[in-house]
């Protein structure tokens, strides 16, 4: 029999419910993760009791009603929170996202029916062993995505299921099944029904994926349906590295070929070349940026993720010598953590299918070393770093603010060049001398 072993709340939950003559399982993720030897992100408990109930059996306990509208509460207890939801059927989707009414049932297979994929679809208790009614375990073996039911139902009762399914995809590396895929295809258009900002959650885990090169390409229908922006990139021959592709397939194995886990790299990457069939020269960036930027806003991308994706959007084809006159320009024009952000995205793109990519790469590994060096020195490159302040100038008789912020990034730069050393008497004898030739 099967073997999962549960953490010491989930245990103690069952065991109440169980005492008090109710059914209870551990379900969901929890159990797929648990037999794929993954660890659980967390443990949700499926029961015939019901949340009245559920409440009045862990009165001592912390308790949130999550949802009870849909029969759950959460539990926290010493070792985390815990899901506890009554056994249920849904009753119709009008909004292609949530059921419209819920009924309780007394059947786990029942409520197992009505989940997005048999992978989910698994229940566990630890003197029953596995309840698997759809061959969810088969189906983890053959490493298959495939919905319980009827596909096209699943989706049409919740379209974010097709996100999902591209995620669970990408993250564990699955095949999706064939009639799953086919109403993938028929069903992306509810899409558009569906709240951005829940898109982008999963998309964000989709890009993450070690699978995502194989989802990207055979989904790029649905892609370029929740990022309208990417759709001319479907089409937009290109050559590179001797051989023909698109911009698209380009993208998707530039996001493949990147194996950090920062979302904004993965989203410039995808998204760098979106200007470029709307643009007949060659310098495609700042449109780029601008399709970029309407893109993250539709999307609802939080604020960080988004800066840094466009200004790497922007800069993706500037050059950044391997020197150290280069590297601290550009430290002081975006950055430690973004140059480095700029180098991964080098070296992705050109591994996607560059015709010198281990050159560049090399170049990329060189920069950042530099970078490093500079920041372990403590070499100046930010008006911080500098020897003097705007308070220096200021006891000096400089009163204009503008005149002020002119005067530091004068001598910045000329540190930065290695004109000028960083040091506070030369500095401030420069800007005097300067000072005096303008007044004269």
């Amino acid at each position: 029999m099967t073997e999962i072993k549960l953490p010491k709340g989930a245990a103690a939950i069952l065991d109440v419910l169980e005492a008090r003559g109710h059914q209870a399982y551990v379900v969901g993720g929890c159990v797929r993760d648990s037999l794929l030897s993954l660890e659980p992100k967390d443990w949700d408990v499926c029961t015939s009791a019901v949340p009245q109930e559920i409440e009045s059996y862990f009165k001592e306990e912390r308790i949130i009603p999550t949802g009870l509208r849909h029969g759950t509460v959460t539990l926290l207890l010493d070792d985390g929170p815990y899901e506890v939801t009554t056994f249920r059927k849904d009753g119709a989707y009008s909004d292609n996202r949530r059921p419209d009414s819920v009924s309780f049932v007394a059947d786990i297979r029942e409520d197992l029916a009505r989940r997005d994929f048999t992978i989910n679809a698994m229940a566990y208790h630890p003197k029953e062993g596995l309840i698997d009614p759809f061959g969810g375990e088969k189906d983890l073996q053959k490493r298959l995505l495939t919905c319980v039911g009827h596909a096209d139902t699943r989706f049409n009762e919740d379209a974010l299921r097709i996100m999902r399914a591209l995620r669970f995809a990408s993250v564990y590396g699955f095949q999706i099944s064939e009639e799953t895929a086919a109403a993938i295809d028929k069903n992306y258009p509810l899409l558009r029904k569906i709240a951005a900002e829940r898109i982008y959650a999963e998309l964000r885990q989709t890009l993450l994926g070690s699978g995502v090169l194989k989802v990207l390409l055979a989904f790029s229908a649905v892609f370029t349906a929740v990022i309208p922006e990417l759709a001319p990139c479907a089409g937009f021959p290109e050559k590179s590295g001797g051989r023909t592709h698109t911009l698209y397939d380009r993208a998707a194995r530039g996001v493949a070929a990147y194996p950090g886990d920062d979302p904004a790299v993965k989203l410039a990457l995808l998204l760098h070349d979106v200007g470029k069939p709307l643009c007949r020269s060659g310098d495609h960036a700042q449109k780029s940026r601008e399709l970029a930027e309407q893109a993250a806003d539709r999307l609802r991308l939080d604020h960080e993720t988004k800066a840094a994706m466009l200004e790497l959007i922007l800069y993706h084809e500037d050059d950044v010598e391997p020197s150290v006159k280069s590297v601290r320009q550009w430290l002081a024009r975006i950055g430690y953590r973004q140059l480095l952000r700029l180098t991964d995205f080098r070296i992705a793109d050109s591994l996607a299918y560059g015709t010198e990519s281990n050159s560049e790469i090399a170049k990329q590994k060189t920069i950042r070393q530099i970078a490093d060096q500079i920041i372990a020195q403590g070499l100046c490159f930010s008006l911080k770093d500098l020897a003097i302040s705007g308070r220096d100038l200021l006891a000096r008789g400089w009163t204009e603010g503008k005149e002020i912020g002119r005067a530091l990034q004068e001598v910045l730069d000329l540190v930065i060049e290695g004109s000028l050393p960083n040091e506070r008497k030369a500095l401030l004898a420069h800007l005097e001398k300067q000072k005096r030739r303008r007044r004269l």
